[in-house]
């Protein structure tokens, strides 16, 4: 096989789907805490006890390139999205949604929403939303990275809950070009699915953003300065966390970033240093619980992953995870809600991107 490119590299990860009805959960509170489990990386799922019974749910996950082809089942609950689940969402993702079948009503980010069947809408992951969704409600949309969004706009702008209408130009053509994508992406050769994901991308941007932000922009026929993705960022610093010089100049000469968008890209991460320390952490992690852990001492280790010091590697394994290098090196990490597949599966995939 030939090498991935780097738009190619998430389509190693495979499509995951999680489905949450009867027969795979018959209870109904274990179906909604199923449901909740995998969902949780996104949104909380609050369900009426006079829903209960009829509460079903499916979400089917596909990579392409940078970004995920989604298609989403749910009813009857409400989806929130509040101050709490935004502050432990890592990613930075817009997502363009078509609304194939049901209903949806109440706010996305601060708008207010009645959404239903060939309408389509935009919504943010890091906004706030607490909208109802009616029994039979499909959704198809595609995530893509807010960076690769916003390469496309020209700049950034506030699009979450902006509906496009079923019945208007931008409701037909991006309704057109999701369901599309949706209903081929299993067939689709890998270029042509991202090709038409990138057309979902390209004209969800152009009806978000308005005319005289264009023509403000300069030469309308000079092409868009291609911006590198959050998962090209994340990548690089995967694979650079153990050197000491890793850090914001590295990466700004690396992708030819300024400061200013370097830290906006990583903002709703917690910033560029805070990421970097936290892939150095899980270095040492893995380092202090592998096999020849007890060949190794922690300023070794400390090397190793990049802290330099025994000092700030012991501070961050504090911070990050409540233990010390010897309790790791004794009795590993045990992470909470592990033991649900599908949640770890979508979150590894939102890593990949």
């Amino acid at each position: 096989m030939g090498a991935q490119t780097q738009d190619d590299a998430s389509a190693a990860a495979g499509p995951v789907r999680v489905r949450v009805d009867r027969d795979s959960h018959p209870d109904p509170a274990d179906r909604v805490r199923a449901w909740r489990e995998a969902t949780s990386v996104s949104m909380d799922t609050a369900v009426e006890p006079g829903d209960l019974a009829a509460f079903a749910g499916s979400v089917g996950l596909h990579p392409v390139g940078p970004f995920l082809v989604v298609d989403l089942c749910l009813g009857p609950a409400t989806l929130l999205r509040g101050q709490s689940v935004r502050a432990e969402w890592e990613h930075d993702h817009v997502i363009a949604d078509c609304i194939v079948s049901g209903r949806m009503r109440g706010q996305i980010g601060g708008r207010a929403v009645d959404a239903g069947p060939g309408d389509c809408l935009m919504v943010d992951l890091k906004g706030g939303m607490d909208v109802r969704v009616v029994d039979g409600t499909r959704l198809l949309g595609l995530i893509m990275p807010r960076v690769v969004f916003e390469a496309a706009t020209g700049e950034p702008g506030a699009v979450d809950g902006v509906v496009f209408a079923a019945a208007s130009p931008a409701g037909a053509v991006l309704g057109g070009l999701l369901t599309s994508l949706a209903a081929q992406v299993d067939r689709l050769p890998d270029r042509a699915a991202l090709a038409l994901a990138r057309a979902v991308v390209a004209v969800s941007a152009a009806f978000t953003v308005p005319t005289s932000v264009a023509a403000a922009s300069g030469d309308p026929d000079r092409p868009p300065v291609a911006l590198p993705t959050l998962a090209q960022l994340r990548r690089f610093i995967d694979r650079e966390a153990a050197r000491p010089e890793l850090g914001i100049e590295s990466l700004c000469a690396q992708f030819g970033l300024s400061r200013t968008m370097l830290y906006r890209v990583f903002a709703p991460a917690g910033g560029v240093a805070a990421v970097i320390r936290q892939r150095r952490a899980a270095l040492a992690v893995d380092l202090l619980t592998g096999l020849d852990a007890s060949g190794q001492t922690v300023a070794e280790v400390a090397r190793a992953s990049g802290f330099g010091t025994e000092r700030s590697l012991r501070n961050a394994l504090h911070e990050l995870y409540g233990a010390t290098p010897r309790t790791i090196m004794r009795d590993g990490l045990v992470a909470e809600r592990r033991n649900e597949v599908s949640a770890a599966e979508i979150g590894r995939l939102f890593d990949d991107l």
